[in-house]
């Protein structure tokens, strides 16, 4: 009875299927994570989204697409805001209860740009939604940036400090312009793969783009520091970082 209630109606090729679509999420979700500092492997966050890419497409149901958004971005999360919950001897175990709950939390808020494209596919086309999803990214940044929530740390352009000559460009598309790169670059590559894995040929079009993307604003950049003129005045900052742990100082243990 137990056994025809929970019975199981995927086919040994649809989980297969799934378990490697999930793969590729939890990749895709590893490589932002990885692409964010303290690791100084910024440049994959030009291709770190193309594994998620590649699943997002096949899903129609606004519960598929958020589902395994939330799988991919929690990897994402994991990696890069483990540190919040302070995992040491001395730590205040609602600091880590906070940072347990923020990890497991935060990944809902991906939702929204998932959210927006499933109803671009839904009443537009899957062709034209993707290239939509940039715009939905940017939405979500800028929203969750001016709440009570806000929480702007990983905002995709905070991954690219180690690309000093790449976001020089900053300084005429701002960072959110710089996340909107990011995604496109993403969204090329991902139709390069895609094309040449169903028809056996490199896609001009989408290499030129890629490449543009990356390409130019790094031209910009090396065109701006080779230009710069360092100034003769001089201004005098303080920066004061106590090293004492708070839970010591109060008495809390």
């Amino acid at each position: 009875m137990f056994k025809k209630l929970f019975k199981s109606y995927k086919t040994p090729e649809q989980k297969k299927q799934n378990r490697k679509e999930l793969l590729l999420g939890m990749v895709s979700g590893v490589l932002l994570g990885l692409s964010f500092p303290p690791i100084p492997l910024s440049y994959l966050l030009f291709t770190a989204m193309v594994p998620y890419l590649i699943v997002l497409e096949k899903r129609n149901s606004l519960a598929e697409i958020n589902r395994f958004t939330y799988f991919t971005i929690f990897f994402f999360n994991l990696i890069t805001l483990y540190w919040v919950g302070s995992w040491t001897k001395d730590a205040d175990p609602f600091l880590m209860i906070a940072g347990s709950v923020l990890m497991f939390f935060n990944p809902i808020v991906f939702l929204i740009p998932s959210t927006l494209y499933y109803f671009a596919k839904k009443y537009f086309s899957k062709q034209y939604a993707i290239y939509l999803l940039p715009w939905f990214w940017l939405f979500y940044e800028y929203i969750y940036s001016i709440t009570d929530f806000k929480f702007p740390w990983l905002s995709l352009s905070n991954g690219l400090p180690y690309l000093t000559s790449y976001i020089q460009i900053a300084d005429i598309i701002g960072s959110y312009g710089l996340t909107v790169l990011i995604i496109y670059a993403n969204i090329f590559a991902y139709k390069l793969f895609f094309d040449y894995k169903n028809v056996k040929r490199c896609n001009c079009k989408f290499a030129v783009l890629f490449l543009s993307i990356i390409l130019i604003p790094i031209i910009y950049g090396l065109i701006k520091i080779n230009s710069y003129e360092k100034s003769e005045s001089k201004i005098t900052i303080g920066l004061i970082q106590p090293n004492i742990n708070p839970n010591k100082k109060w008495g809390i243990r």
